[in-house]
């Protein structure tokens, strides 16, 4: 028996994705005594080396907790949030969640977990970002290079969503604002960046709402497909 899912993840210190209860998981068929608040997970797959101890009590690793709230979710959207927010967080690597998935078995949104996992480790930090990336691959446009460094004109160190270099060393950003982007102070702040990031050299700065490539997505994919074009 050890602590699983979202409680595991919650004791491994992920932020923004509480639910109620304690989870539990057990081998299946082992008899447990139902107590109040306590949600308790039958596994076919007792894994010992999947566990490990903090604060003395028996916890499944990070991945593990993952895969399985993911898997015994009822939204896919769900399931691939919670994998980019584990890597997002900095609990673990996209590489370490592949692997888990590699041992896990057959589970609920298995093939799913593996694509969103893919994008992860191409550069996506979020669900959002994952799907302005698959849009553009569904729809033929070119993929854009995701999370890359830059050093603004403060010496700060940034990480932009999406860029494409165009014909001639063109550039085309895109930051994706999730809905914490409407804070006042946030976007104070993300106005200032824009200006720091900012080069003179004709590269063009996009921001579209995180919401929008599942939306809008003709939308989006009509501002992109007009700034990407050869000039």
């Amino acid at each position: 028996m050890a602590l699983g899912s979202w409680t595991g993840l919650a004791k491994h210190g992920l932020r923004g994705w509480d639910r109620p209860g304690t989870h539990i998981v057990v081998p299946r068929g082992a008899k447990t005594r139902r107590l109040s608040g306590v949600v308790v997970h039958e596994s076919r797959r007792p894994a010992p080396e999947d566990i490990v101890r903090l604060d003395r009590l028996p916890v499944h690793t990070v991945e593990r907790c993952a895969v399985d709230a993911a898997a015994w979710q009822e939204s896919p959207r769900t399931a691939v949030g919670l994998l980019a927010a584990v890597v997002q967080q900095r609990k673990t690597s996209p590489e370490q969640l592949w692997d888990q998935l590699e041992r896990v078995g057959q589970v609920r949104f298995r093939d799913l977990m593996r694509r969103s996992v893919a994008d992860i480790r191409g550069g996506s930090d979020a669900l959002s970002e994952i799907d302005f990336v698959r849009l553009c691959r569904r729809n033929g446009l070119p993929e854009p290079k995701r999370q890359e460094h830059r050093v603004d004109s403060r010496g700060k160190h940034r990480f932009l969503d999406a860029e494409w270099i165009l014909n001639g060393g063109r550039r085309v950003v895109v930051e994706i604002d999730g809905i914490g982007h409407m804070n006042a102070a946030r976007w104070y702040d993300d106005l200032l960046r824009d200006a720091e990031l900012s080069t003179g050299d004709g590269t063009i700065h996009l921001r579209l709402p995180a919401s929008a490539a599942r939306t809008e997505p003709e939308r989006v994919l009509a501002i992109l497909s007009r700034h990407l074009q050869s000039p």
